[in-house]
C-alpha cells in the first residue's frame, strides 16, 4: 500500500530536474546581461559616467533579447515537464491500481498496462488539463506570452525611469541587476519559476484526476492538503468535502498548491466480485473495437 503521501512525493522527484534547468537559464540569462553591461560600461566612459538616452535604449533592446530567449527555453521546459508530470501521474495511479489488478494479472502485463497509460496520459495531458480547468484554462504559450509581456514592461519601468533621472552605469547595473538575478527575491526570476512549478503541477493533477476517471475500479478521489498552507484556505474546505465523485474533481485553486489527490478503491473481495460479474466491462464498446489498455485488460480478464 503506498503512503498517503506518495503521489507528492512522486511529483516532488520529477518535478526536479525541469526546476534545476530553468534555474540554468535563469542564471545564464543573468550572467549575460551584467557582462554586457560591464562592458557598455567600459566603453562608455566608465561606471560613474551618465548613460545617454542611445546606450539605455541599447541596453534596453539587450536585455529584453535575453529575457526573450529565456522565455523561449521557459516554453520549452514546461512543455517537457507537463509531459513527464502527466507521465508520473499515470504511473502513480497505475500503483493504486495494482493493489486490485495483482488479482488477476501478472507482473508484466501490470508493467505493459501501465507502460501504455503513461504514454497515453503524456500525449493527453493538454486536454487533461482542459477538462478540469474548464473555462479558466489557458494554453501554455498564451500563459508564457502573459508572463512575458510583464517581466518586458518592468523592464520598461525600470529604463524609462533611468531616462527620466539620468544615471550613472553604475546606478543602472545596481537597479536592473537585483531583477534579473536569480538568488533575488521576485522579478523575472519568481515571474518564471511561478509559471514552471504551476503549469508543471497543473498537469499532474489533471493527468491524475483523468486517469481516476477513467477508472472503473476507482470509486471516489480525496483532497489532501500539502504541508505547505502556512495558515487555512480554500484547500481546507476541499479537504473536507472529500471525496469527490471521479467526475467533478476540483482543479488546483491557487498558484504552488501542492495538495494531491488519491483514490477511493473497493476491497479485494468486492473488486472481485465486481469483475466476474461484468461490472469493470466497457459498455460502449463494439465486441470487435480497439479498447483502451485498461478496458481490455478487465475486460479479458471478466470473460477469462
Amino acid at each position: 500500500m503506498p503512503s498517503r503521501r506518495y503521489p507528492l512525493q512522486t511529483f516532488l522527484r520529477m518535478e526536479g530536474p525541469h526546476l534545476s534547468r530553468l534555474e540554468r537559464v535563469l542564471r545564464s540569462s543573468y550572467e549575460q546581461v551584467t557582462a554586457e553591461i560591464l562592458a557598455a560600461s567600459r566603453t562608455g566612459g566608465g561606471a560613474a559616467a551618465q548613460l545617454t538616452r542611445l546606450q539605455l535604449e541599447a541596453q534596453r533592446a539587450s536585455i529584453k533579447s535575453y529575457l526573450d530567449r529565456g522565455f523561449t527555453d521557459l516554453e520549452d521546459i514546461v512543455a517537457n515537464g507537463q509531459r513527464d508530470a502527466a507521465a508520473a501521474a499515470s504511473r502513480v495511479v497505475s500503483t493504486y491500481e495494482e493493489q486490485l489488478t495483482k488479482l488477476v494479472l501478472d507482473p508484466a502485463e501490470r508493467r505493459a498496462l501501465a507502460t501504455s497509460e503513461a504514454e497515453r496520459a503524456a500525449a493527453g495531458v493538454q486536454n487533461a488539463m482542459r477538462r478540469i480547468q474548464g473555462d479558466s484554462y489557458i494554453p501554455l504559450s498564451d500563459q508564457v506570452y502573459r508572463t512575458g509581456t510583464l517581466v518586458r514592461g518592468q523592464v520598461d519601468k525600470i529604463v524609462d525611469s533611468a531616462l527620466t533621472r539620468g544615471v550613472s552605469w553604475q546606478q543602472f547595473a545596481a537597479e536592473v541587476r537585483p531583477f534579473i538575478n536569480p538568488d533575488t527575491p521576485g522579478g523575472a526570476t519568481y515571474a518564471s519559476r511561478r509559471l514552471a512549478r504551476t503549469e508543471i503541477n497543473n498537469a499532474f493533477h489533471a493527468a491524475s484526476a483523468r486517469r481516476y476517471a477513467e477508472s472503473p475500479m476507482v470509486e471516489g478521489v480525496d483532497w489532501n492538503k500539502s504541508n505547505s498552507h502556512p495558515e487555512n484556505d480554500i484547500c481546507d474546505e476541499l479537504e473536507e468535502e472529500s471525496p469527490y465523485d471521479v467526475q467533478e474533481v476540483p482543479a488546483k485553486p491557487h498558484p504552488h498548491c501542492l495538495c494531491f489527490i488519491t483514490p477511493a478503491l473497493p476491497s479485494e473481495d468486492d473488486f472481485l466480485e465486481n469483475l466476474f460479474a461484468g461490472k469493470y466491462d466497457d459498455p460502449d464498446s463494439e465486441p470487435d473495437a480497439a479498447p483502451s489498455p485498461t478496458g481490455l485488460a478487465l475486460r479479458g480478464l471478466s470473460s477469462a
